[in-house]
Protein backbone atom coordinates (compact mmCIF):
# COMPACT_ATOMS: atom_id res chain seq x y z
CA UNK A 1 0.00 0.00 0.00
CA UNK A 2 1.37 3.57 -1.19
CA UNK A 3 1.25 6.40 1.79
CA UNK A 4 -0.45 9.50 0.88
CA UNK A 5 1.60 12.80 0.24
CA UNK A 6 2.07 15.14 3.92
CA UNK A 7 2.05 19.17 3.75
CA UNK A 8 3.09 19.79 7.12
CA UNK A 9 2.51 23.50 7.78
CA UNK A 10 3.97 24.80 11.44
CA UNK A 11 3.26 28.64 12.16
CA UNK A 12 1.64 30.42 15.13
CA UNK A 13 -1.13 31.26 16.03
CA UNK A 14 -2.95 33.56 13.67
CA UNK A 15 -0.75 33.29 10.98
CA UNK A 16 -3.60 32.06 8.90
CA UNK A 17 -2.84 28.06 8.39
CA UNK A 18 -6.25 27.23 8.86
CA UNK A 19 -7.12 29.61 5.76
CA UNK A 20 -4.41 28.93 3.50
CA UNK A 21 -5.07 24.52 4.32
CA UNK A 22 -8.94 25.55 2.94
CA UNK A 23 -7.11 27.83 -0.27
CA UNK A 24 -4.93 24.26 -0.86
CA UNK A 25 -7.49 22.25 -0.57
CA UNK A 26 -9.47 23.84 -3.27
CA UNK A 27 -6.34 24.09 -5.56
CA UNK A 28 -5.04 20.87 -5.40
CA UNK A 29 -6.57 18.29 -7.78
CA UNK A 30 -6.23 15.18 -5.69
CA UNK A 31 -8.02 15.68 -2.16
CA UNK A 32 -5.99 16.47 0.76
CA UNK A 33 -7.41 16.29 4.43
CA UNK A 34 -7.14 19.05 6.52
CA UNK A 35 -5.92 18.85 10.20
CA UNK A 36 -5.87 20.97 12.39
CA UNK A 37 -4.48 21.18 16.41
CA UNK A 38 -7.60 22.95 16.99
CA UNK A 39 -9.41 19.70 16.17
CA UNK A 40 -7.83 17.47 18.38
CA UNK A 41 -8.24 20.32 21.23
CA UNK A 42 -11.86 20.25 21.06
CA UNK A 43 -12.74 16.48 21.62
CA UNK A 44 -11.09 17.70 25.43
CA UNK A 45 -13.54 18.60 28.23
CA UNK A 46 -13.16 21.89 28.76
CA UNK A 47 -12.33 21.68 32.38
CA UNK A 48 -8.73 20.62 31.24
CA UNK A 49 -8.51 23.87 29.99
CA UNK A 50 -7.56 26.85 32.39
CA UNK A 51 -5.67 29.50 33.24
CA UNK A 52 -3.54 29.74 36.43
CA UNK A 53 -4.95 26.72 37.47
CA UNK A 54 -4.15 24.92 40.90
CA UNK A 55 -2.49 21.49 41.23
CA UNK A 56 -5.71 19.92 41.90
CA UNK A 57 -7.45 21.21 39.13
CA UNK A 58 -7.85 19.23 36.22
CA UNK A 59 -6.46 22.18 33.77
CA UNK A 60 -3.15 21.29 35.62
CA UNK A 61 -3.04 17.83 33.97
CA UNK A 62 -4.59 19.28 30.68
CA UNK A 63 -3.60 22.48 29.01
CA UNK A 64 -2.61 25.20 31.52
CA UNK A 65 -2.21 29.20 30.62
CA UNK A 66 0.05 30.31 33.01
CA UNK A 67 -0.09 34.43 33.07
CA UNK A 68 3.22 36.52 32.51
CA UNK A 69 3.24 40.03 33.11
CA UNK A 70 6.06 42.33 32.21
CA UNK A 71 5.24 46.09 33.21
CA UNK A 72 1.70 46.81 31.19
CA UNK A 73 2.60 44.06 29.19
CA UNK A 74 0.41 40.78 29.58
CA UNK A 75 1.12 37.35 27.84
CA UNK A 76 0.66 33.64 28.48
CA UNK A 77 2.47 30.05 28.14
CA UNK A 78 0.79 27.12 27.36
CA UNK A 79 1.99 24.08 28.24
CA UNK A 80 0.39 20.90 28.73
CA UNK A 81 0.18 18.24 31.58
CA UNK A 82 0.24 14.64 31.15
CA UNK A 83 -3.50 13.97 30.14
CA UNK A 84 -2.34 16.97 27.48
CA UNK A 85 0.75 15.06 25.80
CA UNK A 86 -1.63 11.89 25.87
CA UNK A 87 -3.92 13.84 23.69
CA UNK A 88 -0.66 14.90 21.49
CA UNK A 89 0.80 11.72 21.27
CA UNK A 90 -2.72 10.32 19.79
CA UNK A 91 -2.86 13.10 17.33
CA UNK A 92 0.41 11.96 15.82
CA UNK A 93 -0.33 8.41 15.54
CA UNK A 94 -3.69 9.28 14.35
CA UNK A 95 -2.63 11.57 11.44
CA UNK A 96 0.22 8.66 10.67
CA UNK A 97 -2.81 6.20 10.39
CA UNK A 98 -4.45 8.41 7.85
CA UNK A 99 -1.71 9.23 5.56
CA UNK A 100 -0.50 5.10 5.76
CA UNK A 101 -4.08 4.57 4.39
CA UNK A 102 -3.29 6.85 1.82
CA UNK A 103 -5.01 9.92 2.54
CA UNK A 104 -3.49 13.31 1.29
CA UNK A 105 -2.78 15.14 4.44
CA UNK A 106 -2.23 19.18 5.07
CA UNK A 107 -1.64 19.38 8.74
CA UNK A 108 -2.05 22.76 10.57
CA UNK A 109 -0.08 22.85 13.72
CA UNK A 110 2.33 24.98 15.91
CA UNK A 111 5.18 23.48 17.29
CA UNK A 112 5.56 24.77 21.22
CA UNK A 113 5.82 21.66 23.31
CA UNK A 114 8.50 19.85 24.82
CA UNK A 115 9.23 16.63 22.90
CA UNK A 116 6.35 17.80 20.54
CA UNK A 117 8.83 18.30 17.09
CA UNK A 118 10.46 15.26 18.02
CA UNK A 119 7.13 13.51 18.59
CA UNK A 120 6.12 14.24 14.66
CA UNK A 121 9.55 13.21 13.29
CA UNK A 122 9.33 9.90 14.69
CA UNK A 123 5.51 9.17 13.71
CA UNK A 124 6.17 10.72 10.24
CA UNK A 125 9.41 8.97 9.59
CA UNK A 126 7.83 6.74 6.87
CA UNK A 127 5.96 9.63 4.54
CA UNK A 128 6.96 11.87 2.58
CA UNK A 129 6.57 15.10 3.77
CA UNK A 130 6.28 19.18 2.68
CA UNK A 131 8.13 20.67 5.40
CA UNK A 132 6.29 24.82 5.35
CA UNK A 133 7.29 27.20 7.74
CA UNK A 134 4.60 29.92 8.64
CA UNK A 135 5.75 33.33 9.47
CA UNK A 136 4.51 36.48 10.44
CA UNK A 137 5.03 39.80 12.26
CA UNK A 138 4.21 39.38 15.85
CA UNK A 139 2.90 43.20 15.44
CA UNK A 140 0.63 41.63 12.67
CA UNK A 141 -0.30 38.99 14.65
CA UNK A 142 -1.55 40.63 17.72
CA UNK A 143 -3.14 42.85 14.99
CA UNK A 144 -5.40 40.07 14.20
CA UNK A 145 -5.64 38.55 17.74
CA UNK A 146 -7.34 42.18 18.36
CA UNK A 147 -9.69 41.67 15.58
CA UNK A 148 -10.77 38.24 15.86
CA UNK A 149 -11.95 38.39 19.43
CA UNK A 150 -12.28 35.00 20.21
CA UNK A 151 -8.68 34.95 21.54
CA UNK A 152 -6.57 36.29 25.03
CA UNK A 153 -5.00 39.06 23.48
CA UNK A 154 -1.13 37.81 24.36
CA UNK A 155 -1.85 34.49 23.63
CA UNK A 156 0.50 34.35 20.70
CA UNK A 157 3.24 36.28 22.37
CA UNK A 158 3.63 33.47 24.50
CA UNK A 159 4.96 31.07 22.59
CA UNK A 160 6.33 33.21 19.48
CA UNK A 161 9.45 32.80 19.87
CA UNK A 162 9.37 28.51 20.55
CA UNK A 163 7.65 27.87 17.33
CA UNK A 164 10.25 27.88 14.52
CA UNK A 165 13.10 27.48 17.30
CA UNK A 166 14.31 23.52 16.53
CA UNK A 167 13.79 24.04 13.24
CA UNK A 168 15.86 27.21 12.88
CA UNK A 169 18.46 25.85 15.50
CA UNK A 170 19.06 22.58 13.83
CA UNK A 171 17.76 22.23 10.08
CA UNK A 172 15.24 24.11 7.81
CA UNK A 173 12.05 24.11 5.77
CA UNK A 174 11.64 22.75 2.35
CA UNK A 175 9.30 26.21 1.91
CA UNK A 176 8.87 29.31 3.92
CA UNK A 177 5.72 31.84 3.54
CA UNK A 178 5.53 35.17 5.25
CA UNK A 179 1.75 36.58 5.75
CA UNK A 180 2.54 39.14 6.94
CA UNK A 181 2.32 41.09 3.20
CA UNK A 182 1.30 38.11 1.22
CA UNK A 183 -2.04 36.87 0.62
CA UNK A 184 -3.11 33.95 1.59
CA UNK A 185 -4.55 32.99 -1.45
CA UNK A 186 -0.70 33.73 -2.77
CA UNK A 187 0.64 31.52 0.31
CA UNK A 188 -1.41 28.75 -0.96
CA UNK A 189 -0.11 28.88 -4.40
CA UNK A 190 3.33 28.70 -3.19
CA UNK A 191 2.83 25.60 -1.31
CA UNK A 192 0.53 24.18 -4.90
CA UNK A 193 3.66 25.27 -6.87
CA UNK A 194 6.16 23.73 -4.72
CA UNK A 195 4.49 20.25 -4.42
CA UNK A 196 3.92 19.92 -8.60
CA UNK A 197 7.37 21.65 -9.49
CA UNK A 198 9.98 20.33 -7.09
CA UNK A 199 12.44 19.67 -5.94
CA UNK A 200 11.33 16.82 -3.62
CA UNK A 201 11.07 17.33 -0.39
CA UNK A 202 13.83 16.74 2.20
CA UNK A 203 13.68 18.91 5.11
CA UNK A 204 11.39 17.01 7.74
CA UNK A 205 13.30 13.72 7.27
CA UNK A 206 17.21 15.72 7.26
CA UNK A 207 16.06 17.39 10.83
CA UNK A 208 15.18 13.76 11.79
CA UNK A 209 18.46 12.88 10.70
CA UNK A 210 20.16 15.79 12.62
CA UNK A 211 18.46 15.50 15.91
CA UNK A 212 18.32 11.73 16.57
CA UNK A 213 22.66 12.28 15.84
CA UNK A 214 22.90 15.72 18.63
CA UNK A 215 20.54 13.49 21.29
CA UNK A 216 21.10 10.03 21.30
Amino acid sequence: MSNGMIVFMNGPSSTGKTAIAKELQSLLDEPFLHVGVDMFYRMMPRRYFGKDPTEDDPAYQGFRWRTIREGDETWYDLTPGPIGYKLLAGMQRAIAALASAENNLIIDENVIYEGQLEGYLEALSEFEVLFVGVRCSLEEIERRERERGDRWMGHAKGHYHLTHALVDMHGSYDLEIDTSNTTLVECALLIKDHLEAGPPPSAFHKLSNILTSDFS
